[in-house]
């Protein structure tokens, strides 16, 4: 099973709406999929598994994405690391947890808001993963998110700060702002339920989709 940790340089970067978004992607071609968060947030938990009002979630949908707890998934049961192709869970910035997995193999995606300057916050998680983990575990892959046209100029100089301490090979393809990915939680609905209007935005979370079942 491949293990995916998301986090986030900031709050409110989006790491959710990229978990779920891949998670429901990884669904979508098959794979069984896994998925936690580390912190109670109920907009997580309703667009998943509905609200008391019938309104359905996303697991109606996706008959092989499962919600589990996180400490459920760490004490390590035979039958979920058998029984699954993903995991992915969303540590936010709560990088503690990550010393966890120096024994595991580990994926690490930092999402960060592409139109705010967070380069000097993910050189510090870089570094602090580093040192929770002996050096085992780092940034794998940057996801520069909300990216807005009229916000190019700030955003690809931002970017570009980053490629040239991270590296190149560790940013994504950006992922752009739209209102329709903002209301996903609300509409329980992932990306790929989107209107064919909606097909770039798609396309960039497919691009994201590869690049994490690549890498």
């Amino acid at each position: 099973m491949k293990n995916i940790l998301l986090i986030s340089a900031r709050p409110g970067a989006g790491v959710m709406t990229i978990s779920v978004n891949l998670a429901t992607g990884l669904a979508r071609c098959g794979s069984q999929v896994l998925i936690s968060s580390f912190q109670s947030d109920p907009t997580f938990t309703t667009w998943l598994q509905g609200s008391q009002n019938g309104a359905n979630g996303l697991l109606e949908r996706y008959a092989n994405l499962k919600l589990v707890e996180w400490p459920e998934f760490l004490a390590g049961e035979s039958n979920l690391e058998k029984s699954y192709d993903y995991w992915l869970g969303i540590c936010g910035g709560d990088l503690e947890k990550v010393a966890r997995w120096k024994g595991k193999e580990l994926q690490v995606l930092c999402i960060f808001d592409a139109v705010k300057d967070a380069s000097e916050e993910v050189i510090t998680i870089e570094r602090k993963l580093r040192q929770l983990s002996e050096e085992l575990i780092g940034i794998d892959l940057l996801v520069p998110n909300k990216v807005h046209p009229g916000e190019w100029k700030k955003s690809s100089g931002l970017i570009l700060d980053l490629s040239n301490q991270l590296g190149w090979e560790k940013v994504a393809d950006p992922i752009p702002f739209c209102e329709a990915i903002h209301d996903l939680p609300k509409e329980r609905k992932s990306v790929w339920e989107l209107p064919d209007y909606y097909n770039n935005r798609k396309q960039a979370f497919q691009r994201l989709l590869e690049r994490v079942k690549n890498d």
